[in-house]
Order: C-alpha cells, then structure tokens, then sequence
C-alpha cells in the first residue's frame, strides 16, 4: 500500500498541476502601423489560445504563426514580408511570443474591370464601373475586392435581377510589376417586377393601410422596399408580429408579396411608480385605445401624479398617411404645479397636424391655455390662444443605451391680446442633446437649451410661459425649477429667458457598471446670459435594459454649500 506521506505528496503535485499550466503567452507584434497590427493579431492562432493552454499547443501554434501573418499581409497588399519570430519561456514562466515584421513594398491597383453580358447597360451598373476605376493606383487591399463583389451583386438584385450570378471574379496579381487587377463579368439574369402585394389583416379598412404602401405593381422589384414596408407597418402600432413570404413566376417575371399580421390587443395599459429627486415619489398611469375604428383613429391618455406635479391628459389622433407618424390630434390637458408657495393651474385644448419629412417631423398647432397662478401678492388668470409650429430632428444607434446620436428641437409659438388672449408674447425655445463615443467603453455627452419670451407686460405672462432652470436635466446641484428670478415676497416667479449648458463623460468601468464626471451651467432670467450659476458633480451609471440608470452628486459652485442628489432612468435623446 502506499505510505500516507507518499499520497498526500501525490495529493499536493496534482493541485499545483493546474497553477503550473497556467502560464500566460505574451504577444507582440511590431514592424507595422497600429491600424494593421490589429488584424494581423486576429489572424494569429497564437492570440486565441484557450484557458490554460498545454506547451505544446503554444508551440505547434507558435510554427504557424509566420504563415498566418504572410497569408494576412497579402490582404493588405503586402506580398514580400520579411518575418522574424521567437518564441521563449521568461523567468516568470510566462511565454513570450514576439514576431518582428518588416512589410516590404505594398503593391498597388493596376485597375479593376467590370464586364456584363452582351448589350447589358444599368445605371447601377455604370455607377459601379466608376468606382472602379477610382482604385487604379491606390494601396492594393484585398477588402476593396470583396466589397466591389458584394455591391455589385446587392445593387443588381436591388434593382430586380433576384437570379444575378458573377460568371468570373478574379483577383490578378502580376509578380514583376507588383500590381493587381479584378476582373468581374456579371450575369444579371431576368428583371422581376412586383405583382400583387397583399397586407393580410382585419382590424383595419384596406384603403386606409395602402396608404402606408409605396409599392406599385409592376414597379422594379426592390426586396429593401419589402422591407421598409414591413417597417412602417410596424411603425404603425397596430400589429405584433408581420411575417413577410413571396411568391415567384418566373413565366411572368412578376413577385407577388403577402405580408402576413398579427394584430396587437386593441388596449394598451401601463401602471408604473417611482421616484425622483425632482418630483419626489410618483405615480403613473397609461391608456391607449389603438384602433377606436377601422380608420385607425386611437386615443392616448396618461395620468402623472407626484408631490409637486399632477398632469391628466388625453390625445384623440387620426392617422393620415403616408408617414406612420403623420396625422391630425386633439388634445386636452389639466397639470397642476407646486412650486413652494406659487401654485399653479393650466387647462389646455388644442388641435396639431403632424406632417414627416425625411428625418425632419413638424408640428403644427392651435393651442388654448387657460390658467390660475396664485403668489403671496395675489392671484391671476390669463386665457391665451397659442398658435405655433414645432419641428423635432433624431437621429440614434439605439433608442435606450445610445452610443452615438443627437435630438434637436426648435418651437415657436405666440399671442395676441386682439386674438382672444389676455396677453400678447411670442416665445422660441431650442433644446439640443448631442452623444458622441470617445472610446470602446466611454462617452461624451452635450447638453444646451434656450428660450426668450417677447412680452408687451412681463408682469402677465403666465408661470406656463416662463423660464426656469435647475434640478435633473437642467442644472444639477439646484433645486427643480429653483434657479429663476424671484419676487418681493422670495418666491421664484420665473424668467423671460432660459439658457443652460451641459458637458458630461461617462465610461463603463465594470461590466454595465460606470462612472461620470460633469459640468453643468446656466439660468433663467430677466436679462439674456445674467445670473449665471454652475455646479459639477460625479455620477454613477448602470446600463440596464430599459436605459441607462443615473445617480449623480452635484456640487454647486455659486456659494451654496453642499451636495444635491439626482437619479433618473431611461433613454438619453
């Protein structure tokens, strides 16, 4: 029998076993440009060892390595590599992996031919022809090659040859005059047109929905216009699910296409609550009546309450094509606001027409205000008529965790005391939000807004048409709706101009756990750019799946002392 002491030797040499295969490979690579070593060491099956990796395994391989990093190499151009490479065990047995490149001459484009069959003539393909020719004399990248390939065949089935072959695709590489040639013959085959195109469903009149149809029968067949399609549907809000199939006849040359719906329930609640350092604790509540008719008419209702806000409102909206997002509205509302001892109550109606342009969305509208704000020095009532015009650009990678994008909106409305207001102003605001990366993993993020009013009484603008600054998403470190002029009696009463500006660099540190650092700066006030105030703050951050959760602390820098806390969560634009 084994001894114990041999056993628990054995028992010790085998735990260490796994500490011993350990050992780390460090690579290098050096002789060329940052932009190529990164792919060069994608290429290497050296980089991409397993967890624990045996010795022989490092070195079978290490052997491989000159050979993956000259058939890499080739694809930028770069047929006459010289490489030198070493593989050895340091003192602290760690490999080390370095390969010592020298590129030698890059070749170049000689030219690059595009042939079709006999009469063939497109403008796709004349277009393609031209950007060929703009690679003669350029680095050869075998990239170019492969793109120039794909686009010559997604342009051709783009514009309706679905059965596009390339009959040749070479790359030539003459090895005295260092240069390359593409030769490309494509074969388009037949050109198919759309037949029918069917929207199969039953909640709505079939006029109304081919409104949202660019598709005309016997048009060229274009399988991104099916898709588009298939967007704007979704667009819509009245299906769950549009399971697009096609159908060929190649005798006719026509597709004929059938998307296939799936309707969502015709009411949509939402209860939710919450809380902020703004509003305090909150409450929400949402109905959505989808389609009230066959015409697609819906109502949108949404009731907000908290400890200084209550906002009930209600929107009846008809749909009018051909843009999802395109109708006309009615709209009523009643928000109560306390903001210390000024109170306020705003009873709205109004009626808009929602008008899309490319990515340019308008908001024309006709707006009654009424409202009752009451100071220490009394109560007022003033009644406007508000004709205005809106216009919102969005632009974004991702609608909850942007990494790049922007939201722009401008809006101008005004009054006159002969048009049945109590008062006349025209007021413009601007509101900016800009998100642009900075790394793999950080972000810098642009605030601004701006507003004035033109007033022939300041004194009567009522508290709805003033300007005020501070708290989340405006200038953190102050109170909501704190930085603003203020009465006699203390009370903020609000300014006839806004103007506030932010600068903030977030960077995901652990996982979807990060931190930001911020600067926020401003006011609204009775003068443009007076009574400016500051603060700066850190932040922690936590991309979770319905927007980023943000906890900031703010340190006002205008001789208040302290910290504010804000938290908020959701999309960014």
């Amino acid at each position: 029998m084994p001894r114990p002491g041999r056993l628990a030797l054995t028992a010790l040499l085998l735990a260490l076993l796994p500490l011993a295969a350990a050992a780390e490979v460090q690579l290098q690579v050096e002789g060329v440009p940052a932009e190529l070593r990164a792919s060069l060491r994608a290429a290497l099956g050296i980089a991409n060892l397993p967890e624990n990796p045996r010795p022989q395994l490092i070195r079978r391989r290490h052997a491989r390595a000159s050979t993956e990093l000259r058939s890499a190499l080739k694809a930028f151009g770069y047929y006459e590599p010289s490489i030198e490479a070493q593989l050895r065990l340091d003192s602290a047995e760690d490999w080390q992996a370095r390969y010592r490149i020298e590129p030698g001459p890059r070749w170049v484009w000689e030219a690059a031919h595009i042939t079709a069959a006999e009469d063939f003539s497109a403008p796709w393909l004349e277009r393609l022809r031209r950007e060929a020719a703009t690679l003669e004399g350029r680095p050869l990248d075998h990239r170019e090659y492969r793109q120039l390939k794909s686009a010559l065949l997604a342009q051709a089935q783009g514009a309706g040859y679905l059965d596009v072959e390339l009959a040749q695709a070479e790359l030539r590489v003459n090895l005295d005059t260092r240069k390359a040639r593409a030769v490309l013959k494509v074969e388009p085959g037949p050109q198919y047109r759309f037949g029918q195109v069917r929207i199969e469903q039953s909640i709505l009149d079939p006029d109304f929905l081919q409104r949202f149809n660019p598709i005309r029968e016997g048009s060229v067949f274009d399988p991104g216009a099916v898709l588009d399609l298939r967007l704007r549907l979704f667009d819509l809000d009245y299906f769950d699910d549009i399971v697009v199939s096609t159908e060929r006849a190649p005798d006719s040359g026509r597709i004929d296409v059938l998307l296939d719906t799936v309707p969502k329930p015709s009411q949509r609640w939402e209860v939710g609550a919450g809380w902020g350092t703004d509003t305090g604790p909150r409450v929400l509540g949402a109905l959505d009546l989808r389609h009230l008719n066959r015409r697609g008419h819906r109502i949108e209702s949404e009731a907000r309450l908290s400890e200084v806000k209550i906002d009930l409102s209600a929107r009846y909206v008809i749909p009018t094509g051909p843009e999802p997002a395109e109708g006309w509205s009615l709209r009523t509302q009643r928000r109560e606001e306390k903001l210390g001892d000024t109170e306020t109550t705003t009873l709205l109606t109004g009626v808009g027409r929602t008008r899309a342009d490319g990515p340019r969305l308008w908001n024309f509208y006709v707006n009654y205000e009424g409202e009752r704000f009451a100071f220490a020095d009394g109560e007022t009532k003033t009644d406007l008529v508000l004709p205005g015009v809106s216009l919102t650009l969005r632009g974004l990678d991702d609608l909850l965790l942007p990494r790049r994008g922007y939201t722009l909106f401008v809006d101008v409305h005004g009054s006159h005391d002969a048009l049945l207001s109590t008062t006349t102003l025209l007021q413009s605001q601007l509101q900016l939000r800009w998100i642009m990366p900075l790394s793999q993993r950080s972000r810098l993020i642009l605030r601004g807004q701006a507003g004035a009013n033109w007033v022939a009484e300041e004194e009567e603008v009522p508290v709805s048409q003033r300007f005020f600054a501070g708290g989340d998403g405006s200038i953190r470190g102050y109170d909501y709706r704190q930085v603003a002029p203020r009465n006699d009696a203390g009370e903020v009463v609000g300014g006839r101009y806004l103007q506030t500006a932010s600068i903030e660099v977030d960077r995901l540190i652990w996982g979807n756990y990060g931190l930001a650092a911020f600067y926020d700066t401003g006011s609204a006030s009775a003068g443009w750019l007076e009574d400016l105030v500051s603060a700066a703050g850190l932040g922690f951050r936590w991309a979770t799946p319905v927007g980023m959760l943000r906890v900031d602390l703010a340190h006002p820098l205008n001789g208040d002392d302290g910290l504010q806390l804000h938290i908020g969560i959701g999309g960014e634009l």
